[in-house]
């Protein structure tokens, strides 16, 4: 056990540290263009050998065919042909097209299976958040569809620089579900999504806006712009915050960033207990272990903030380990 949590945080510890430059700053990231390399001199094509048979030209593979009753992209074959790949899809959502990569366990079998939702924070494109949210090295690569959905210009609803209005994100992966459990067993029960800053206000504009499809989110260093929270159709899902008290992009204790105003995790915290049903008078139970404080309201086990003292803006690979964390928080642990 001590050697696979210790294979996972080296992983994550890498995958963190090459997306630092992105993911610390994921509310104000914005794309970098990369330095252009000088041209390589040209090499001498090398001379044909006489008497060599030429090639036999391969024949054109026929089109795959469209999975009936969806509007994703095609898929070839069985999907259990695909269990172990990380592909990327096509959606038509409202005449749009939209795009995700879909990981499914290699064991997946016929089981149903849960989904989980990773959003990258602002400026983080899909497999960017694929490398540092690291749910393929832990038990959820084992036993559930990851997606890893592309937000339109790398970012997603709630937020004042979105490119998509509330309820388009939203309607975004409520697609994804419909699609997914007509080609394979879904456990619609288990849906539950995770993310990053602005990934991590889009995790909770799903508890938000679509408690009937989510289980259960996770924001790390979440960007909890008013509209995340605000506004919310009646449903409980239950809740976990991760965020560092150094945390100076997202501040731990609310502010404003893009000329708009934005929650601190604290009162995020009792927004969420309330939609769950808890009693955000009675008192605040508080345990530290290590560098992490676990904050919640008495008799309220479906939302916590687990405070990092000294945590930056970033997802923790190790004290906290987040994605070890959230599956743990999804599968009720």
């Amino acid at each position: 056990m001590k050697r696979t949590f210790g294979r996972i945080a080296s992983a994550l510890a890498l995958a963190v540290g090459i997306t630092a430059g992105t993911a610390a700053v994921a509310d104000n990231a914005m794309p970098v263009a990369s330095a252009q390399i000088p041209g390589i001199p040209q090499i001498p094509a090398a001379p044909q050998l006489p008497g060599l048979p030429k090639a036999p030209t391969i024949p054109e593979i026929p089109g795959l065919p469209e999975i009936p009753g969806s509007s994703s992209a095609p898929v070839a074959g069985p999907l259990s042909a695909l269990n172990g790949a990380v592909l990327p899809r096509e959606f038509t959502v409202g005449g749009q097209k939209r795009q995700a990569y879909i990981e499914t366990p290699l064991n997946a079998g016929n089981r149903p299976l849960p989904i989980v939702f990773m959003f990258g924070g602002r400026g983080n494109p899909a497999m960017m958040a694929r490398a540092y949210g690291g749910f393929n090295l832990t038990d959820a690569g084992q036993n559930a569809i990851v997606v890893y959905p592309e937000g339109i210009n790398f970012s997603w609803e709630g937020a004042p620089y979105a490119a998509t209005k509330r309820g388009q994100d939203v309607a975004f992966v409520r697609h994804i579900v419909d699609v997914l459990s007509k080609e394979r067993a879904i456990d619609r029960g288990r849906i539950f999504a995770a993310g990053l800053s602005n990934g991590g206000g889009m995790a909770l504009s799903l508890a938000c806006q679509a408690p009937d499809l989510m289980n259960a989110v996770v924001g790390v260093s979440g960007a909890y712009y008013d509209p995340t929270v605000s506004h919310c159709a009646p449903g409980r899902v239950r809740t976990l915050l991760i965020h560092g008290d150094m945390d100076f992009t997202m501040n731990y204790s609310g502010g404003h960033a893009n000329g708009a105003h934005y929650f601190g995790a604290e009162d995020t915290l009792r927004k969420m207990s309330a939609r769950n049903g808890c009693n955000v008078k009675a008192p605040v139970n508080r345990t530290q272990n290590l560098n992490v404080t676990e904050i919640s309201y008495a008799g309220c086990g479906s939302a916590k903030l687990q405070r990092v003292t000294g945590g930056v803006h970033t997802w923790y690979p190790v004290a906290p380990t987040a994605p070890i964390n959230a599956w743990n928080f999804f599968m009720g642990r």
